[in-house]
């Protein structure tokens, strides 16, 4: 199966003579917020330029354009990695251009420049701020395309005598800029502790990993993950109040959906995806291709939590299909799912908050309910559900990627 192909981008943050910004990339990514903010519902973007230097390689803007349209058919959005090796950020490519752009169209950094490629940029985020993370993300890519002559199994800062934009690919293969995680928002709308408060997202990340996570587990997690367990934890640590009860609340129930999803929903869809059936909801999963339903393999959204309890009692309905292969190759998760899972879930209602809180129906939200989930979930005073699963799927995948520190 094609997998998606992106850009990566090596700045200097030397150039950047402003005194508002840390770098050239915090101002675009400013601008580009102030602009979404200023152009609601349109389809607003903002370039990205490549400075021209005297030993600058001649620029295929076809190619790169080509990479972003097979993309698309495939339905895979075009990362640009932009990095100074010591932050190292995403932005969502629509296409390359070469000449001129409108002055409101960039930023002022690039005032008396010499510059005559552009990349449109549609939503942008900072994914690291310091050199050892970003040096873990960096080491996700790697080239062996089509479209370079040299391949590089990892990348790092001391590769040296690439040329860039460079055509590579990512290893995590995370897609940062789906709604199935930010729901219907912008990743530049997001509150970003990196951005806002880079000094307390440091000490979070490491109470987190000291306390309830440890850094070999982190690690592990998708990038939405750890992101949004920072983001929520630094807003815990910041306000207490009913508004900030009910977005932890929902940060905690979308994590626990996504962290089903990369565990038991991954085995389902290995293992049945092709005699399962989702509706398009994604709340129900039936053994025949019935009116508004797709195969599993063919879901690419996130099951509900919903789906998941209701499955237990829809396998008893399930015909002549059989989901033992489940139990015996993957007892120890389906142990942990009955026992422990669907206990907690049924106590808390969590199926059922998941679904108003998310359509924005009123509900009578307790903090010491909020708190006892997010205990839960996080591992604060107990084992916690994000350490059980993980160390469930390290252990049914012993080659699980792990990088001590690097979270």
């Amino acid at each position: 199966m094609a997998k998606p192909i992106h850009l990566y981008l090596v700045f200097n943050p030397m150039m950047n003579t402003g005194e508002m910004y840390p770098s050239q990339a915090h101002e675009f990514y400013a601008a580009l917020k102030d602009k979404k903010r200023d152009e609601v519902g349109k389809r607003s973007s903002l370039f990205w330029g490549k400075i021209q230097l005297d030993n600058s390689p001649e620029f295929d803007f076809e190619k790169f354009n080509s990479i972003i349209e097979t993309n698309k058919d495939m339905g895979a959005d075009t990362h640009l990695y932009i990095t100074d090796y010591h932050h190292f950020w995403t932005a969502k490519l629509e296409s390359v251009h070469h000449g001129n752009v409108a002055t409101n169209d960039t930023i002022s950094f690039y005032d008396n420049k010499d510059v005559k490629n552009w990349f449109e940029i549609s939503d942008m985020d900072l994914l690291s701020a310091e050199f050892q993370e970003t040096s873990f993300y960096l080491s996700q890519l790697y080239v062996d395309n089509e479209y370079q002559n040299q391949k590089i199994a990892s990348l790092s800062p001391y590769v040296g005598g690439l040329t860039f934009p460079l055509v590579i690919q990512d290893h995590s293969e995370e897609s940062y800029f789906k709604h199935s995680f930010v729901e219907d928002t912008l990743r530049v709308n997001r509150y970003n502790p990196l951005i806002e408060n880079p000094k307390m997202a440091g000490v979070i990340k490491d109470n987190v990993n000291s306390f309830v996570i440890p850094p070999y587990v982190f690690s592990t997690l998708s990038q939405n993950l750890r992101e949004e367990i920072i983001r929520v934890e630094t807003l815990f640590a910041k306000e207490k109040n009913e508004e900030s009860d009910k977005t932890i609340l929902k940060s905690y129930l979308k994590i626990l959906e996504i962290l089903m999803h990369e565990t038991l929903g991954n085995v389902l869809k290995s293992e049945y995806g092709n005699c399962l059936y989702v509706s398009n909801d994604g709340r129900k999963i039936f053994d025949s291709s019935l009116e508004d339903t797709v195969p599993l393999n063919g879901y690419s959204g996130n099951l509900s939590i919903g789906c998941y309890i209701n499955l237990l009692k829809d396998i008893n309905n399930f015909g002549n299909l059989s989901l033992k292969k489940l139990t015996e190759f993957h007892s120890d998760l389906v142990s942990y799912f009955v026992d422990e899972l669907v206990p907690f879930m049924n106590e808390f209602e969590i199926d059922h908050l998941r679904t108003t809180l998310f359509q924005d129906v009123k509900v009578d939200i307790q903090t010491v309910k909020v708190m006892a989930i997010r205990n839960k979930i996080l591992g604060v005073g107990c084992h916690g559900i994000i350490n059980s699963l993980i160390m469930i799927k390290q252990k049914t995948h012993p080659k699980i990627l792990k990088i001590d520190n690097a979270a």
